[in-house]
């Protein structure tokens, strides 16, 4: 099933790419998006974790020595009548500058980091509330980031679990794999019979690491376990422009 989760979890990766492109590494800064760029994300189904395909972070980022002036020219560069954005300020990881939220809450949703005088695009218009991926949320100041996925009609549920690193990408750090139908024949695809014999229970569960392939699945889950046991709260814009701009420009 690995093979399985390759074709089912190659969006998370893929939406791990950088923002104004395709199939970038999250990991590129980007220029402030256009208008255009507001327009609703193709649906993706998150289904990757592979590792972030490569591009220079240089290609990506946005360089302003003022976090706010740099994140108001990103939400005005969003300012549009036809798409009802709304922003938010957020703090993912440890520090106290504050990451920005773009998004069309129950659509799609961007997110932009400041470090080093250069601001980063970590998501770009990732598509959610369809194909099973319920959005992504995260646990404030910690540095964690997640996103849970339905496959076959939720027989297969992905949980993976994001980070900010050092090079300013977002990137997937481990998942879980949760197999919710008696897998007779190993091949961790659910067949008729398979579901027809469900008994709307996890059967077992399966335990990666993206970052450290020598891992036993036993110390993933035990990071996974104090993942979980963190409170999230959902990334998604709060605010109108005229909101988020007072705070950018006071």
């Amino acid at each position: 099933m690995k093979n399985n989760y390759l074709l089912s979890v190659v969006a998370v990766m893929l939406l791990l790419s950088g923002c104004g492109s395709s199939a970038s590494s999250s990991a590129e800064a980007v220029s402030v998006p256009s208008v255009e760029s507001t327009e609703a994300a193709s649906k993706f189904s998150v289904e990757s974790t592979d590792a972030a395909s490569e591009s220079s972070v240089e290609d990506n980022v946005v360089e302003n020595t003022d976090y706010k002036k740099a994140y108001a020219e990103i939400v005005q560069s969003f300012k549009s009548d036809e798409s009802p954005t709304s922003y938010d300020l957020i703090y993912v990881d440890e520090d106290d500058i504050p990451e920005l939220v773009v998004g069309n809450p129950g659509y799609w949703v961007s997110l932009y980091s400041f470090k080093n005088d250069q601001t980063y695009c970590l998501m770009d218009q990732w598509a959610y509330g369809a194909m099973g991926n319920s959005g992504y949320t995260y646990a404030p100041k910690k540095n964690v980031l997640y996103n849970g996925n339905a496959d076959y009609a939720g027989s297969i549920y992905y949980n993976s679990y994001m980070s900010i690193n050092d090079g300013g990408e977002l990137a997937t750090s481990y998942w879980s794999m949760d197999i919710n139908f008696d897998d007779v024949n190993g091949d961790e695809i659910p067949s008729e019979e398979e579901l027809e014999t469900a008994e709307g229970r996890t059967y077992d569960t399966k335990y990666y690491s993206e970052i450290n392939k020598d891992m036993s699945e036993e110390d993933i889950k035990k990071i996974i376990d104090e993942y979980s046991a963190f409170e999230y709260e959902q990334i998604e814009g709060t605010q109108d422009y005229n909101s988020i701009m007072e705070q950018l420009t006071n």
